[in-house]
């Protein structure tokens, strides 16, 4: 089987890590591919970086494009179409291809796009159920998104949940200091959505606690969210270190990862902090109740309850055993539910039944 993997994001983020990860997994099974991405995108570099583009189609959403992919997947006989994103359903059924369709829904279509004017929230929405009634499978990234595209009437018969997985690394055993000082990050866009202001608002209430925050991400939130830390009084303990390619190389440097979003379908963050054996301290929404079981392997928060967010930081610092034994279980559960082995199996088996 040969397979088409279409992503035209502009940007480099979970999904595109998902869709290398996939690429890679299949790759590495004697099968082939192609990757249709955005032309100069930030995927599309990094698929050039990678030594990938000989099976790259790199595409602008146009019409030129659409008929230059169509002939492209038809002359190299694929047989199936991974769609990912709206942009690349649309772009998918453009194309008019007699190729069955899988599309993965990675997100909440009116979480993701707050920062737009209703009635282009509704655009988007009905686009994307034109594009996934049209699509032989969906795989839902967790069962908070299956429920939303229930509501949104799509057939259950195509639905399939099939949680993200990442590739596990080892870590050396964390240094034990007599130090108090506790690392934060959080890592993610500088948007609305992914509920930055509420760690800062959070932190400020931690003035006389010892501890460090980073803030890996870019987005238009940024000097906001920068200012935000100056008024606070806590912009010499909270450094915005930017966009990192390098997260999972020092995610074990932290003690805690604070996921403070107002919608997550499930993203990968968490894991590899479960991964590092690091504390995940998480907004009670979304898929991330699938991931943190209060009190056992982390710790969540109502969303946008500042004072909670902080007495659960406070907490983590007072009491390290705890700690310790919460970030060994979501370790486990980390290894029995979360592996990039586990999702490559149950995806491509999907891949295959189609």
């Amino acid at each position: 089987m040969k397979i088409a993997f279409i992503d035209l994001g502009r940007h480099y983020g979970g999904v595109e890590v998902y869709i290398l990860s996939l690429v890679k997994g299949w790759i590495a099974r004697g099968k082939q591919c192609i990757i249709l991405a955005r032309k100069n995108s930030a995927f599309h570099h990094k698929l050039v970086q990678l030594g990938l583009e000989e099976i790259v189609l790199a595409v602008d959403f146009d019409i030129k494009s659409v008929k230059l992919a169509r002939k492209r997947i038809l002359d190299e006989g694929i047989n199936l179409l991974h769609v990912n994103g709206i942009n690349s359903g649309v772009f998918a059924s453009l194309m008019y291809l007699p190729i069955k369709t899988i599309a993965t829904v990675h997100g909440s279509v009116y979480h993701e796009r707050a920062d737009r004017n209703i009635m282009m929230q509704k655009l988007f929405a009905y686009l994307e159920k034109r594009c996934l009634k049209k699509s032989n499978k969906i795989i839902s990234v967790s069962f908070a998104i299956k429920q939303i595209l229930l509501e949104r009437g799509i057939d259950g018969n195509k639905l399939e949940v099939i949680h993200n997985g990442i590739e596990e690394i080892e870590y050396g055993a964390k240094e034990k200091t007599d130090s108090n000082l506790v690392k934060i990050c959080m890592v993610g866009r500088l948007e609305e959505v992914k509920g930055c202001d509420y760690l800062i608002r959070a932190l400020a209430k931690l003035k006389d606690k010892e501890f460090l925050c980073d803030i890996y991400g870019e987005g238009s939130l940024k000097e906001e969210l920068e200012k935000l830390a100056n008024d606070f009084g806590v912009v010499d303990k909270i450094c915005f270190k930017g966009f990192s390619d390098k997260i999972r190389e020092v995610m074990g440097e932290y003690d805690i990862l604070v996921q403070p979003s107002r919608f997550e379908a499930f993203p990968l963050t968490p894991l590899e902090a479960m991964n590092a054996k690091v504390l995940l301290i998480c907004s009670d929404i979304g898929g991330m109740r699938e991931i943190v079981t209060e009190g056992e392997n982390g710790l969540k928060f109502e969303v946008g309850n500042v004072e909670e967010l902080a007495g659960k930081i406070i907490w983590a610092m007072e009491h390290k055993k705890e700690v310790e034994n919460m970030t060994e279980n979501a370790f486990d559960k980390f290894q029995r539910e979360y592996t990039e082995s586990a999702m490559h199996e149950k995806t491509f088996d999907l891949f295959e039944q189609i």
